[in-house]
């Protein structure tokens, strides 16, 4: 079940100046409001994966409906943020906020140090199998281009 836990930074770091630098960006997320059943098995599960009565809107869109994020969702203002039990620090952010509000929650509000790398590998190993060989050297290569950049 979808539940919202507001967490706030202030119990974090001690220190108000962060929560109130936080909370000058103005960062919204998005909630779904109207749902769109997630598939025929699954009849009262969005396709947000929220239960149907977790949705503010009584209307459901047509079957075949494609959901969509800027017509299935609203944006609201403060989102929650914080840390988790394990320790990682939290934004629930909406997909569309800008990479500069996220760099300054990141570098300015959280203090974390700027990365000299990012890498990004997009595919799924669903279908996808390698060679123990193969599979070294793919390895092996991230390595080095990592070992590069710094």
């Amino acid at each position: 079940m979808y539940t919202k836990f507001p967490i706030l930074l202030n119990p974090i770091h001690k220190d108000s100046i962060a929560e109130d630098k936080f909370n000058e960006l103005n960062i919204c997320y998005r909630v779904c409001f109207k749902f769109v059943k997630k598939s025929d098995e699954e009849e009262l599960i969005c396709v947000c994966n929220r239960p149907k009565n977790d949705h503010r809107s009584i209307d459901t869109e047509p079957k075949g409906t494609k959901w969509d994020m800027f017509r299935n969702t609203i944006e609201e203002l403060n989102p929650a943020h914080g840390r988790l039990s394990n320790g990682a620090l939290f934004a629930q952010l909406a997909l569309d906020t800008s990479e500069g509000k996220v760099e300054k929650i990141l570098l300015h509000i959280w203090k974390i140090p700027q990365p000299r790398l990012i890498m990004s590998i997009i595919g799924g190993a669903k279908y996808f199998t390698l060679s123990d060989r193969l599979e070294t050297n793919f390895i092996n290569g991230i390595i080095n281009v990592a070992l590069k950049s710094g």
